[in-house]
């Protein structure tokens, strides 16, 4: 922990907010590395397990960062499952206790802030009622590897579209410019209703964009960009 509270210049709710961005982008790994194995891609493999070192990095989990960086090594150089699946399942073992932890975490992060809140509205007795929220847009259409997909209002999808096209744009002009508007990203990403595939696609390239890791946020929003011509969400 001390680490990771390093790497986000001991500012503690930084750090908790890596730790919930960590969680939301690497619950799939295992997942998607199967899936990719099994298609014979090394290409995603080398890349979901470069983005896993830099993540648990980020985070201070060393041991981790390791087995991801050796997965990574032997992704990248063709090595043959035989070779390359021990590497894997460590990297997973340590992936999979990190997650039970931050599970617990966060489940206790989340108790708090309910009570916090149901003081809060205690405290607000015999105020007049705020309307409640208005429901959620229906599902509609499909995604690649997603399912079904949240209904996009055409203000949010231009909005989103024009974002992930300046943050492209500075990615590729290497502008450290691309960490606030990956800060965009992830903050748009958690008011908009996307498939989950197409969300955490887009959170890992925003994590690698705020880890300054701009090829591999690239990588990730040129994979975003295939699956979107493919089967574009409404």
């Amino acid at each position: 922990m001390q680490a990771g509270l390093a790497t986000a210049g001991g500012h503690l709710p930084l750090y908790r907010k890596l730790l919930r961005t960590f969680h939301d982008t690497q619950t799939g790994f295992a997942a998607d590395f199967a899936e990719a194995a099994s298609a014979g891609d090394a290409i995603t493999m080398t890349r979901l397990a470069h983005s896993l070192r830099g993540a648990a990095g980020t985070l201070g989990a060393r041991p981790l960062a390791a087995a991801a960086g050796a997965l990574e090594q032997a992704c990248a150089q063709r090595a043959p499952a035989a070779e390359r699946d021990p590497l894997l399942i460590r990297a997973q073992s340590l992936l999979a206790t990190l997650m039970v932890s931050l599970g617990r975490h966060l489940a206790r992060e989340a108790m708090t802030q309910g009570m916090t809140q149901a003081m809060a509205q205690g405290m607000t007795q015999g105020m007049p009622a705020s309307p409640p929220p208005p429901a959620p847009p229906a599902p509609a259409a499909t995604w690649p590897g997603g399912g079904a997909s949240p209904a996009l209002d055409d203000a949010s999808r231009e909005r989103l579209d024009a974002l992930l096209a300046r943050l492209t744009a500075l990615l590729r002009d290497s502008d450290s410019a691309a960490t606030d508007a990956a800060q965009e990203l992830t903050e748009l990403l958690d008011r908009v209703p996307l498939p989950t595939a197409r969300a955490r696609l887009l959170r890992r390239a925003a994590d690698s964009a705020a880890r300054f890791d701009f090829d591999g946020a690239l990588d990730w929003l040129h994979d975003d960009e295939r699956a979107t011509s493919s089967g574009r969400p409404a």
